[in-house]
């Protein structure tokens, strides 16, 4: 279950995006709306699992974490085990585990 979700996760991030003048820690608001609009697609699914409240949690953690972690996301669907461990540790953080 717990591979389900990551892969569901780091999935989102094959799609293409723009730069926007993103930097790493400091992305525009555009392509911030564009991951959150990604993660939004999958809610019902993340919500069955984690729950509405920790759902929020986790998307809120993942985004901050990949924002400090790739230039854009552009860099994040490049590196797909980087978007894997960024979701994984989200879930232990969210989870308590």
């Amino acid at each position: 279950m717990k591979k389900l979700i990551i892969l569901s996760a780091a999935s989102l991030l094959f799609l293409s995006y723009s730069c926007n003048g993103s930097t790493k820690g400091n992305w525009s608001d555009e392509e911030k709306t564009q991951l959150r609009s990604q993660f939004e697609k999958q809610r019902s699914q993340l919500d069955k699992i984690f729950g509405k409240e920790n759902t929020n949690k986790w998307v809120d953690c993942a985004m901050l974490k990949m924002e400090n972690q790739f230039e854009n996301l552009d860099a994040a669907d490049k590196d797909l085990k980087g978007a894997e461990k960024i979701g994984a540790d989200c879930i232990k953080e969210v989870m308590g585990m």
